[in-house]
């Protein structure tokens, strides 16, 4: 299957920590508000793109590289600096963006990815800030780690 990229334009939302309800003798957890909000805005996105491109959803194991991109703050301090080191968290924002990619039918469920990638950058640009998402099958080929790969002054951790 051909690799599948696409842009999700807007500032990065990060998942939002779970609220809770009674109902009745059962608690249900539901998502905030704004995280369900921005995550049918990203589906949508997602779907629209996909639709364009004709993809059909990934069914083999995959590889997900996210990159997200915020507006560089303003100060001297963060001139120099390419990667965004604050909140939100980046654990956040990939789940916010695999629950995404589910949402839309990217994928039947996000237990086929196998390898992933994401980084938390600045722009100085403010058409660039968003998410950028590609999504490629993995072939049998790729090498995986073992305790040999994985060395510590020559011990294996």
């Amino acid at each position: 299957m051909t690799p599948f990229s696409c842009f999700i334009p807007g500032m990065p939302l990060a998942q939002g920590r779970p609220r809770f309800a009674r109902k009745g003798k059962f608690v249900v957890a539901y998502d905030p508000k704004e995280s369900r909000a921005y995550k049918k805005y990203a589906a949508g996105v997602i779907q629209l793109v996909m639709r364009e491109k004709s993809q059909r959803p990934f069914t083999e194991t995959v590889q997900v590289d996210l990159l997200f991109i915020f507006p560089r703050p303003k100060g001297k301090k963060y001139q120099a600096q390419d990667f965004k080191v604050s909140k939100p968290d980046l654990d956040n924002l990939i789940k916010m963006s695999l629950d995404a990619g589910t949402v839309a039918g990217l994928w039947q469920d996000d237990n086929i990815i196998a390898k992933l990638s994401a980084e938390k950058r600045y722009t100085d640009d403010p058409a660039s800030v968003g998410v950028a998402v590609k999504v490629q099958e993995l072939n049998n080929m790729v090498e995986p780690l073992s305790t040999n790969t994985l060395k510590t002054n020559g011990k294996a951790v």
